[in-house]
């Protein structure tokens, strides 16, 4: 490899680090995506269904409501990070600070484009960072476990040739925030009132 060698442990961390980027993705945005698709399959197909109401019938589809109302306020909430990227640019800013990592750069919101046929839209998160392996991949971790839908893109890892063992690192991710649908409109709009 033209005199370049590398470490077991600088493979070993690498891969560590790429194990925790795609474990974000696989534990936290996936399954709000599935869910979000189940509430939509689910509200298109009670809307099509005319069932006669009874009281009890009454009560249960209220309940369901607010199962669907909290569940919506949870995908807006976590939507509201990429919409706002000076929040997002402090949040990375003070994980870096907790975590002893230098942040060498950051540009949030730098790239916006389209994703899952339009129903998402994806904000670039490019951040290159200095630290040692396990700073450098708590931080990494905690990241992908904001409070928002965060999915790793990219991770280059460079270490560098001095005695302290430290590496440079650029990860590029992307902060999602999913369309609501119209047939949402209902429950976002915070109406009490429902006709029949």
């Amino acid at each position: 490899m033209n005199g370049i060698t590398l470490s077991r442990d600088l493979v070993a961390h690498c891969l560590i680090i790429a194990a925790v980027v795609v474990g974000g993705w696989i534990m936290l945005v996936e399954p709000q995506a599935k869910e979000l698709a189940v509430l939509e399959t689910a509200i298109a197909e009670t809307t099509s269904s005319e069932v006669p109401l009874t009281q009890t019938g009454i009560e249960l589809l209220a309940a369901k409501v607010e199962q669907v109302k909290s569940r919506i306020g949870n995908v807006e909430n976590r939507n509201a990070l990429a919409h706002d990227s000076s929040r997002l640019y402090s949040t990375v800013m003070e994980l870096g600070t907790e975590h002893g990592v230098v942040i060498e750069r950051l540009r949030p919101g730098s790239d916006q484009r389209k994703v899952a046929g339009g129903k998402a839209t994806a904000t670039k998160v490019d951040i290159t960072l200095k630290g040692n392996y396990e700073t450098i991949a708590r931080f990494l971790d905690d990241v992908m476990h904001l409070p928002g839908f965060v999915r790793p893109v990219s991770l280059t890892v460079n270490p560098f040739v001095d005695a302290n063992a430290d590496v440079s690192v650029r990860v590029v991710c992307e902060a999602l925030s999913f369309e609501m649908p119209d047939e949402l409109a209902l429950t976002t709009e915070g109406a009490d009132h429902v006709e029949f």
